[in-house]
């Protein structure tokens, strides 16, 4: 029995969570916000990344919630 690793091996970088997905791990946000992991664990730490705390070590981001900050957070081309 073939064992499926959560990271896509022919690039090295984490699979993608499925678009049925409620909650995202770090790598898997992380890859849809297209930034490092470590910016992303700086996001979660900074508090600035809502995130659900399944246990001391497990964290998950909603996906909605993912969205809605990226939505709050986007300015206006003119303002750039």
């Amino acid at each position: 029995m073939a064992v499926h690793s959560p990271v896509d091996q022919e690039e090295g970088l984490p699979a993608a969570a499925p678009a049925s997905a409620l909650l995202l791990t770090i790598p898997q946000a992380a890859a849809l916000l297209q930034i490092g992991e470590s910016r992303c664990r700086e996001l979660v730490a900074g508090r600035c990344l809502p995130v659900l705390r399944l246990g001391p070590r497990s964290i998950r981001i909603p996906r909605a919630s993912l969205e809605a900050w990226v939505l709050s957070a986007a300015q206006p081309a003119e303002e750039l």
